[in-house]
Formats: C-alpha cells, structure tokens, sequence
C-alpha cells in the first residue's frame, strides 16, 4: 500500500512537472488533488495501523510523536514557500517521499530480521 501511494505520489509531482496548462483541460486540476489525496490517505491510515501494531504498548506517545513531526513539517514549510519556487519545492517533496519510503523499508526488514531471531511466538489455548 505504500508503494502504491507512493507511485500515486510521484505521478502528481511528475504531471505537475511537465503538464503545460490551458483552457481546454481543466479536468487536470480536479484529477491531480483527488489522486493526490487518495495518496495521503493511504498514507495516514496504513501509518497508523503501522504503528498501532509495531508499539502496541506505547501507542499515545507514537501517535503524539508522528502528529507533532507532520504539523512540524507543515510549519517549516509554510514558512519557507514565499522564498523558494515551485519546481524546488516539487523536488523537495519528490526527496522526502523517496527518503520516507526508504526508511520506512529499512524499518520493516529490521523488525522482520528482529521478529525472525525472537522465533514464532504463538499462544496456545488448551481446551478444559
């Protein structure tokens, strides 16, 4: 699902890259926010299953941490967008997505080396 969010993600900064607009298609300015927030949906829902499942201990801090890092990120770049274009700031979202979807990669394969070496832990549930 992220990779398919991600896919959606990059085909909106690639179409808004090189798309050239004009009168005749105004579909593209519906079409671009719609994929774009079906993209950020899968985003947020599939992130807080995620995190639900991997710290089911501590799952209020988890959740106040990644909220508060989003809105920090909001914050930073409101403020800087008056002072950079609009092609910089393609490419500086397209090298956040590509640096989130990499961690997040290395984060699943560590967890699941780390699941492998712990061993299978079942519960068993004897019948009286």
């Amino acid at each position: 699902m992220f990779a398919a969010a991600g896919s959606c993600n990059v085909a909106c900064l690639a179409a808004m890259m090189f798309y050239v607009p004009s009168e005749q298609t105004m579909e593209f300015y519906l079409v671009i926010p719609f994929a774009w927030g079906l993209a950020d949906s899968v985003w947020y829902c599939q992130m807080s299953a995620y995190i639900g499942h991997y710290f089911p201990s501590q799952k209020w801090p988890v959740f106040v941490t990644m909220r508060n890092s989003m809105n920090v990120t909001f914050v930073i770049t409101f403020a800087y967008t008056a002072f950079i274009c609009m092609e910089a700031k393609m490419y500086m979202t397209l090298a956040m997505m590509f640096t989130s979807l990499t961690s997040f990669y290395v984060f699943e394969v560590l967890q699941r080396r780390k699941a492998k070496k712990a061993g299978p832990t079942y519960t068993y549930i004897e019948k009286t």
